[in-house]
């Protein structure tokens, strides 16, 4: 897509949309939003990467593995989920499993 097209999409000048992509003028919440719409992606793909790491923090299930655990814990039974969370707090508990910014 253009800087002329992306402008358009997203109510401002190419100018504009140039200023922002050199860090020029600050892009607005709402402003990225629009460009995040317009070019079909989830905003945090337009997130520097740490925000992207707290935006994971945010909501650990946008993780595709932590997606198929909730999916095979919900196929469990009661023994079957009580084991499986066991497992999983004996994982977090070894210091060279745990995540470096582990939700609490």
């Amino acid at each position: 897509m253009s800087q002329e097209q992306l402008g358009q999409a997203i109510g401002v000048t190419f100018q504009q949309v140039q200023k922002y992509e050199k860090g020029v003028n600050r892009v607005s919440a709402s402003t990225l939003l629009d460009i995040a719409d317009a070019l079909s992606l989830r905003i945090e793909t337009l997130l520097p990467q740490d925000n992207k790491k707290r935006a994971a923090e945010i909501n650990p299930l946008d993780d595709p593995e932590a997606q198929q655990i909730a999916h095979l814990f919900c196929r469990l039974n009661g023994e079957g989920r009580r084991v499986l969370t066991g497992i999983a707090r004996s994982l977090v508990a070894d210091d060279k499993l745990r995540a470096k910014t582990s939700l609490k």
